[in-house]
């Protein structure tokens, strides 16, 4: 990110995306909805939501299941490290 760009890192803030912000974006622009990652990911829909607002973080194992459900790589859910 352009920190010049970004005024949130003069006060030591991550302006980097969150998991539930990066899993928000991909399921919005593959125009699915919740409970179509949920059945494809076979994982209850609530746990999409709390994911998606970052009340809990999934698992390896689920982060695999979202990544073949959204048809992405692992990265593009959890992000580079």
């Amino acid at each position: 990110m352009d920190t010049e760009k970004d005024p949130w890192h003069l006060i030591g803030m991550d302006t980097t995306p969150s998991i539930g912000h990066r899993l928000r974006a991909l399921r919005d622009a593959r125009h699915l909805t919740q409970r179509d990652v949920a059945l494809r990911a076979d994982i209850p829909e609530t746990y999409v939501s709390r994911y998606e607002r970052d009340q809990s973080a999934p698992s390896t194992a689920i982060l695999v299941r979202l990544a073949r459900a959204l048809e992405c790589r692992l990265d593009d859910i959890a992000g580079e490290p």
